[in-house]
């Protein structure tokens, strides 16, 4: 279609915003929140008039969204740090599972000055590394190519990022024309834009795979479906949790040939980092992130604060994966019970499912949420992409959750649930799952 002046404009005010939001620092939240309440703003408005650009259209606004994050690091965050410090690892021979970084000699490294600067930025320093095989490749490229500075390594995987998304947002214009619209517009979403190229959080690449394996979805079309969820898992081990509902989604004939599939998949992908040694390394890590970290939680935050006096402790201990356990149940209970539902919608639910019951949801987090709300028509929930930005209230000031913000995000999202909920009954029966 031809842009109109109104569009026109609007779409030259929207790539500007990105290169002033690129440049503001999380501490700075006013600044923040009120340059990120204007794009959302713009993004939904122009969401809901169905404002459209011809492909080669799309592809110029696509890159020019994304060109201003390349003039500087990540303001949001420094897990940069650590992707570059695996990469250096990877480059020296060494596997980065099971190493922690503090306790390396920096004299060994072919360039210990870059290591050292890795090192003192670094917020992990005391862990072994968790991430899993896909993003390795991506460390160990990037420092590649990094030479003596980080600002390059990290518009390396930067590049990365941007040919996941291009190569995305192709593949459902030629291979799933029903999908076009919301890949279009989930590439477009703030929230996309800035934690994906900006901030270099790897939901922004799982996520494509994700997709393309649920909108390949065909009870015949097993292996369509296992490689692209089995390459997500090996980039964020999050995407675990729709296995379920793959398995419940094929006919009984065609389940194990799908588990079959999918398991020799993820083991031969995590089979490039010594898999066995590994694999205890990320058991470790998974339980460091439930019994330890949370951050702009909501349920566990009610349960501890109930607890917790009584105790005379922080229960997250054994309270985080009690609630994981909790999550998986009902996770394996819609999953199979719902199994007929739209594929999309049932994957939104169990995504909110698991951050509802989860320690820590950053604001990256909500990616998968905001595609599949976009896919299933629940537009509604995309006021969850907007409200989780008042999470960068935890820097203003004192570090730490801000319960006026927490009680604002979430009570939001639960009006845009009741207001989902009459308009259509959630995980009803679909003609085609």
């Amino acid at each position: 279609m031809k842009l109109n002046s109104r569009f026109f404009v609007l779409t030259i005010i929207y790539i500007a915003l990105y290169s002033l939001i690129s440049t503001v620092e999380r501490d700075q939240f006013i600044l923040l929140f009120s340059v990120y309440s204007v794009l959302f703003g713009m993004f939904f408005y122009g969401m809901l008039k169905r404002y459209q650009y011809h492909i080669y259209q799309y592809v110029i606004v696509f890159l020019a969204l994304r060109i201003p994050f390349f003039f500087n690091l990540p303001e949001l965050s420094d897990d940069f740090y650590r992707f570059l410090w695996d990469g250096m690892l990877l480059n020296e021979g060494i596997n980065p599972w099971g190493r922690i970084p503090l306790k390396e000699e920096l004299a060994n490294f072919r360039n210990p000055e870059m290591a050292r600067a890795l090192l003192d930025n670094m917020n992990s320093a005391s862990y072994s590394s968790v991430y899993p095989t896909f993003n390795q490749i991506f460390f160990g490229v990037a420092y590649f190519f990094a030479g003596n500075s980080i600002l390059n390594g990290v518009n390396v995987i930067r590049a990365g990022f941007v040919l996941v998304e291009l190569s995305f947002y192709l593949f459902m214009v030629f291979r799933n024309p029903k999908e076009r619209r919301a890949s279009s517009v989930y590439l477009l979403c703030p929230l996309t834009v800035i934690e994906g190229v900006g901030n270099l959080h790897f939901e922004a690449v799982a996520l494509p795979l994700m997709a393309i394996a649920l909108s390949e979805f065909i009870p015949s079309r097993y292996f369509r479906v296992a490689i692209p969820w089995s390459i997500s898992v090996a980039t964020k081990l999050l995407p675990l949790i729709l296995g379920p509902m793959l398995y419940f989604k094929f006919p009984k004939r065609r389940r194990n040939s799908f588990l079959m599939v999918a398991l020799i998949s993820i083991f031969l992908l995590l089979a490039v980092i010594q898999p066995w040694y590994g694999m205890g390394d990320l058991g470790n890590g998974l339980g460091l992130y439930f019994q330890r970290f949370e951050f702009n939680a909501s349920i566990y935050y009610l349960i501890r604060a109930t607890l917790e006096p009584s105790l005379g402790y922080n229960p997250i201990g054994f309270l985080g994966p009690a609630l994981g356990v909790i999550a998986g149940g009902i996770i394996l209970f819609i999953s199979y019970t719902r199994r007929k539902a739209h594929i999309m919608e049932l994957a939104l639910v169990i995504f909110m499912v698991y951050y509802l019951l989860s320690t820590t949801v950053h604001p990256w987090y909500l990616l998968p949420v905001t595609f599949f709300a976009l896919c299933s028509g629940r537009v509604y929930i995309l006021v969850w992409s907007f409200a989780v930005w008042l999470s960068y209230t935890h820097y203003l000031g004192d570090l730490g959750p801000k319960w006026w913000a927490i009680l604002i995000e979430y009570g939001l999202l639960t009006a845009s649930i009741v207001f989902e909920s009459k308009k259509k009954k959630w995980l009803q029966p679909a003609f085609l799952g």
